[in-house]
This record gives C-alpha cells, structure tokens and sequence, in this order.
C-alpha cells in the first residue's frame, strides 16, 4: 500500500465551501459566499501563511474557484492564493 506521508496542512486548517459544479460543468450549487466567509475566519485563527483552493470538477468550470479566490484576496490580501484551475495539466504516460 502506497504511504501518502504527512499532510501538509493538519486538518484543522482545512475548510469546506459550500458549492457544486458537476462533471459537465453545470453548477449545481451555488457558492454560499457568506459560508465562505465564515471559513476563512477559520483560516485566520489558524494563522495560515498560504491557501490552495482546489474545488471539485473547477477543470471544467472555475467560476467557484475565481470566485473563492476573489473573496480570499478581499479577506487575506497579504496570503499567497494558489488556484487548481489556473494550473497547467500534463497527461503522463
């Protein structure tokens, strides 16, 4: 069995959001962006230094994902935002 390691941010500074866009891109939940709020003042009570917003199926729509990212800029100016679907993805074969 294949060992992940250590997790690179302890669970604590973990949040959820609510939301849903599904495998064809449709969003089937709206971004609840006073839940978010709410957890990014988890994050802040944490102290974290950094955030990766990685949402499910945001490859193929990444209107949450932006949309996260804006409010994380409104509410943590100074935080690094790292965004899943900004990232370039390589097929390795």
């Amino acid at each position: 069995m294949w060992n992940k390691g250590p997790l690179l941010a302890p669970l604590e500074a973990t949040v959820e959001v609510k939301e849903r866009i599904d495998a064809a891109g449709r969003v089937v939940r709206g971004l609840d962006v006073a839940d978010l709020r709410k957890q990014i003042e988890v994050l802040k009570r944490e102290k974290v230094e950094a955030v990766t917003v990685c949402l499910m199926n945001a490859y193929v729509n990444g209107m949450h994902e932006e949309a996260v990212r804006e409010v994380l800029r409104e509410e943590m100016p100074n935080i690094p935002v790292s965004v899943r679907m900004s990232c370039t993805h390589r097929r390795l074969f």
